[in-house]
C-alpha cells in the first residue's frame, strides 16, 4: 500500500494554491498595466507640457502682435501727422509763392517806374547841363550896349529925348539899326515901366486893319498889357479921331499900362536892339 501511495502524486485542491503559470501570468498583467499607466501618464505630461507651451506661445505671440500693432499704430499716427504737417507746409509755401509772385510783379513795376524816373532825371540833368553850358558861354561873351542905351538881359533899349509921331519914332529906330520896342515877355514889360517917365510909343499898331494889332515887324499881338477899358479907338469921340498906335506908361501899380492913341500924337518912343 505504501508503494501505491508512494507513486501517487499529491494533488492540491483547486482554489487552495495558485499554480506557477497562473502566478506568472498575473505578474505580467500587472507589469503591462503599469506600463500602460506609465505611458498614459507620460502622454498626459507631454500633452500638458504641449498645452502649456502653446499657452505660453500664444501669450507671447499675442503680446508681440499687440506690440507690433501698437508700433504700427504709432507709426501710422506719426505718418498722418507728418502728412498733415507737409500739407500745411505745402499750403504755406504756395501762399508764399503767390506772395512772392505778386511781390515780384510789384517790385518789377516799381523798378520800371524808378528806371523811367531815373532816365527822365538823367535827361533833365543832361538838358540842364547843356543849358548851363549855354548860359556860361553867353556869360563869357561880354555883350555891351552903345552909349545912352539901357541893357536888360541881352537887349539894349533907348528912350528918345524928343517927341514926335509914331511913324517918326519908327523911322528913327530903323535908322539906328533897331525897332520900335516889341514886348513879348512880362519881365520885359516890367522893365519898361521902370525906365519910362511918360507915355511912350511902342511898336504896336492896327493901322492896316482896325482891331488887328500887330508889331512893327509884322508879327501879331499875342501877349497884351492894356489898361482897363483899352484899347477903345478914341471911345467914339469924333474930335479925337482914330487911335491906331499904342503907348506904354510908367509904372502905376500894375503891369497893365498900354493905351491906344492917334498915331500923329507927339510922344517919345523907345527903340530896342540886341546887345553886341
Amino acid at each position: 500500500m505504501e508503494e501505491i501511495y508512494a507513486n501517487v502524486d499529491y494533488v492540491k485542491p483547486v482554489g487552495l494554491r495558485p499554480s506557477t503559470n497562473q502566478t506568472s501570468r498575473s505578474g505580467s498583467d500587472r507589469r503591462f498595466l503599469g506600463a500602460v499607466v506609465l505611458l498614459l501618464g507620460l502622454l498626459s505630461f507631454v500633452l500638458l507640457a504641449g498645452l502649456i507651451g502653446l499657452g505660453v506661445h500664444h501669450r507671447d505671440s499675442a503680446a508681440e502682435h499687440l506690440a507690433v500693432r501698437e508700433n504700427l499704430t504709432e507709426r501710422l499716427q506719426a505718418s498722418e501727422n507728418k502728412t498733415s504737417s507737409l500739407s500745411r507746409e505745402i499750403e504755406r509755401l504756395q501762399t508764399l509763392s503767390n506772395r512772392d509772385r505778386d511781390s515780384a510783379a510789384e517790385h518789377l513795376a516799381v523798378r520800371e517806374n524808378l528806371t523811367e524816373r531815373l532816365q527822365a532825371s538823367e535827361n533833365k540833368t543832361s538838358s540842364l547841363s547843356r543849358e548851363i553850358e549855354r548860359l556860361q558861354t553867353l556869360s563869357n561873351r561880354v555883350k555891351t550896349c552903345p552909349d545912352g542905351w539901357k541893357r536888360f538881359e541881352s537887349t539894349c533899349y533907348l528912350v528918345s529925348v524928343e517927341t514926335a509921331s509914331w511913324e517918326r519914332g519908327w523911322q528913327d529906330c530903323t535908322s539906328r539899326g533897331a525897332d520900335l520896342v516889341i514886348v513879348d515877355r512880362a519881365e520885359e514889360q516890367t522893365f519898361l515901366t521902370i525906365i519910362l517917365e511918360q507915355d511912350t510909343w511902342i511898336g504896336l499898331t492896327d493901322r492896316d486893319q482896325e482891331g488887328s494889332w500887330k508889331w512893327s515887324d509884322g508879327t501879331p499881338l499875342t501877349l497884351a498889357f492894356w489898361r482897363t477899358g483899352q484899347p477903345d479907338n478914341g471911345g467914339g469921340h469924333p474930335q479925337i479921331g482914330e487911335e491906331d498906335c499904342a503907348t506904354s506908361s510908367p509904372y502905376r501899380g500894375t503891369g497893365k499900362n498900354w493905351n491906344d492913341l492917334p498915331c500923329d500924337a507927339s510922344k517919345p518912343w523907345i527903340c530896342e536892339k540886341n546887345a553886341n
